[in-house]
């Protein structure tokens, strides 16, 4: 079974779901996450239930996103993904 997880880079957070859908969100999408060091933004964890989670926390910024209908916008479809 696939695990969900997050790969950060300077300019995007990829979020990549076990059930395969995907995401670039720019780190720009909130202020907190602009501004975070790569130590900040690097120390995250998924809320709600593992297989699926239905959010990020970044404990040190106090930053939650939700992982929902918002972030459709920032869906890969597969072929973006190559």
């Amino acid at each position: 079974m696939r695990r969900s997880r997050v790969h950060v880079t300077n300019r995007y957070l990829f979020l990549i779901l076990a059930d395969g859908r995907s995401y670039r969100i720019p780190r720009d999408l909130t202020p907190r996450l602009a501004d975070a060091t790569e130590n900040q933004i690097r120390r995250w964890r998924f809320t709600g239930p593992a297989f699926i989670p239905t959010g990020i926390h970044w404990p040190d910024l106090d930053e939650d996103l939700a992982i929902n209908e918002t972030l459709d916008e920032f869906q890969l479809s597969p072929a973006d993904e190559d």
